[in-house]
């Protein structure tokens, strides 16, 4: 049984979630600069997204074959 995790990205100047990022799993993550890496998936379905808050979009997936997280890379 897994539990349900949630990463948020709440804007301060309008005071709501602008956007919400719900899965299965831990999620690390880094904010490097306006990007926000994290991790997404679970297991040999983990992949690790990374999001442009700016454009609130998502730039890019990067997935291997048997899964992929940010502490196994960084």
């Amino acid at each position: 049984d897994y539990k349900k995790t949630c990463l948020a990205i709440f804007d301060l100047q309008k005071k709501k979630t602008v956007k919400l990022f719900e899965d299965i799993g831990v999620k690390n993550f880094v904010l490097i600069s306006d990007f926000l890496i994290f991790e997404s998936g679970f297991g040999r379905d983990s992949n690790i997204q990374i999001f442009k808050i700016s454009s609130l979009e998502n730039l890019k997936t990067i997935s291997i074959i048997g899964g992929c997280g940010l502490r196994t890379i960084l």
